[in-house]
């Protein structure tokens, strides 16, 4: 055993063909298929040695998507999956400044998005903490030895 692909599939709500049809160029470099899950939406393959598993994945995802098939089925798409359009714009939405999970969904890593929304009350929170720490430090003095006084 080399290398192995799982899948996490949802097959069209009609489809009567629950297991694929593999073309032979795909099957020859598959030593061992396990389907499991409540649909059979787990898919594995155990590749044969000196597989490429990134480019057979990407094959058994342009089968998938002749079918209708839509992956994953219900882990959502973390890193291994790309996102579609609509989810990619919820994720721009939720995190438009790209700092929470960047390269989810395949999309981009770069921060080319404007700040995030709550960045500026953080700003402005952390500028009434140093307002806040300059005016306590202004009601005290130190002393050489070390000792704090306030006031008066």
């Amino acid at each position: 055993m080399d290398d192995i692909i799982a899948l996490d599939i949802a097959l069209r709500r009609n489809d009567d063909a629950w297991l694929e049809a593999l073309l032979p160029s795909i099957r020859n470099q598959i030593d061992k298929m396990l389907y499991y899950g409540h649909f059979l939406c787990h898919q594995d393959y155990v590749l044969k040695p000196g597989v490429d598993p990134v480019m057979l994945k990407h094959e058994m995802w342009a089968l998938l998507n002749a079918r209708g098939a839509r992956y994953p089925a219900e882990h959502n798409v973390g890193h291994l999956y790309p996102a579609g359009e609509p989810q990619a714009a919820h994720f721009r939405q939720l995190n438009p400044g790209n700092r929470l999970n960047p390269r989810i969904g395949h999309t981009s890593r770069n921060r080319c998005c404007p700040p995030l929304p709550f960045a500026a009350l953080a700003d402005r929170l952390h500028g009434i903490r140093a307002d806040n720490a300059a005016r306590s430090t202004s009601a005290s003095a130190i002393s050489t030895d070390g000792k704090v006084s306030s006031e008066g």
